[in-house]
């Protein structure tokens, strides 16, 4: 509380320009989701092209709602790049970071940054439907390769984890009379169940068999 409060007769460099002050803001006060620079600093001409507002407050009143705001939809390359290089500081990394991908005006090196790390599938079928201004086929293609990508991982472990759970029961209550004459073993039996043609909705219906099973066992 002390530090806000003395934070307030910090001294600021003089801002000739909003995007002098944009970019100090980035570069020194994403750490903190209470300041005010913005709003204390800047020149009512500035404060008049944010016209968004959040919680029926101007969008510029926090520091962090503007630095938000402005990844969705600056097109100023600088300012872009500085919101992105704040991902690599883990500082406000998920929300700063999430809110880039919905920037049209994204530098296609930035965007092929983004398909070198671990992304959410919804974050790549968000990057797939956007209208990027600069981007190549390749691109794309690469995009729509990780969706597939991550469908195919994903598939694969509920499959793994249906057929745990598969073996389990059978394990538990001998439930197939090949089991008990011993005609066939219990991962034979599992693996001609849990096969890829068995869509996702009977895997899911399975496990919550199971899982009921499990709890009454």
């Amino acid at each position: 509380m002390f530090n806000y409060l003395f934070s307030k007769t910090k001294f600021y460099p003089k801002f000739t320009t909003e995007k002098e002050l944009i970019l100090y803001i980035i570069e020194n006060c994403t750490h903190d989701s209470i300041s005010h620079v913005y709003r204390d600093y800047a020149l009512t001409e500035w404060k008049e092209k944010h016209t968004a507002m959040m919680h029926e407050w101007p969008i510029y009143d926090y520091d962090d709602w503007l630095i938000r705001h402005l990844s969705k939809v600056t097109d100023d390359e600088d300012i872009i790049r500085a919101i992105f290089k704040v991902k690599d500081s883990g500082t406000k990394r998920s929300e700063y970071t999430g809110n880039l991908i919905f920037n049209k005006n994204l530098p296609i090196d930035i965007i092929e940054e983004f398909l070198t790390v671990p992304l959410h599938s919804r974050e790549l079928t968000d990057m797939s439907m956007m209208e990027y201004k600069y981007i190549t086929k390749e691109i794309k293609d690469s995009i729509e390769e990780r969706i597939v990508s991550n469908k195919i991982a994903k598939r694969k472990r509920k499959e793994d984890k249906t057929r745990d759970k598969l073996k389990a029961y059978l394990l538990t209550v001998n439930a197939t009379k090949s089991v008990l004459n011993g005609r066939m073993a219990v991962n034979d039996i599992v693996e001609q169940t849990i096969t890829s043609d068995v869509n996702d909705q009977v895997l899911d219906y399975m496990c919550k068999i199971f899982d009921v099973i499990d709890k009454k066992v």
